[in-house]
């Protein structure tokens, strides 16, 4: 009776202790996203928002091969935002629906693939080969039912993601998506302002003449 008494007491103890480490692991996790969302918030300008959300990737990450893609509209096709590592040429573009990033533009729906090596659906897994690219997590970065672009992981170890850490880096994704049609739309705006001022231009050197 004794020694259940204390058996109980100890499974309480590491209970709580284990309750404990994950609070600070789940702390630790939104304080580093709550960082990386900052960074990746405070500008305007595209190429540097999409170099900001390709550095906090990898950094909340811990990945080795980290791409950002975005589609086009016009060419329903991905092409290379910002890139680290990856077998994906830098110039490359990539129609939705093809290949492992292009299903999940189609699809608008996270894909993770334990064996990108010898998936068949992979274009590069040649590359991917010779980089020693083990496993691909593609996370679409999307504003409601609008896909923006995707972003993936590649891992050189075998590896499989939990519910949590999905749940952290699609949330990361997420605020990526924010930032991006921010960028977007202040680039229209400033695009639009100059097309005023140059017709103003025109206007007034007509009126002189």
């Amino acid at each position: 009776a004794i020694l259940r008494l204390f058996a109980d007491q100890a499974a309480i103890a590491i209970e709580n202790a284990r309750m404990h480490a994950a609070a600070l692991q789940r702390g630790a996790e939104l304080e580093a996203l709550l960082a990386s969302t900052d960074s990746v918030m405070s500008g305007l300008d595209l190429p540097t928002i999409l170099e900001r959300i390709l550095g906090e990737a990898t950094r909340i990450s811990g990945e080795p091969h980290v791409k950002v893609l975005l589609l086009d509209k016009a060419t329903n096709a991905l092409q290379v935002g910002a890139l680290e590592g990856s077998g994906m040429p830098p110039a490359s573009s990539l129609p939705a629906g093809a290949s492992l990033s292009g299903l999940v533009a189609q699809s608008g729906e996270p894909l993770f693939i334990a064996d990108a090596r010898n998936d068949p659906r992979n274009l590069w897994r040649e590359r991917d080969r010779e980089l020693g690219i083990v496993t691909y997590l593609g996370l679409p970065i999307k504003r409601g039912d609008e896909v923006l672009g995707v972003l993936t992981f590649n891992t050189t170890v075998p590896k499989t993601y939990s519910p949590a850490e999905l749940a952290y880096l699609t949330a990361f994704a997420n605020h990526a998506a924010i930032a991006i049609d921010n960028a977007r739309l202040f680039q229209a705006e400033h695009e639009r302002h100059r097309q005023l001022e140059a017709l103003h231009l025109v206007a007034t050197e007509i009126v002189q003449e």
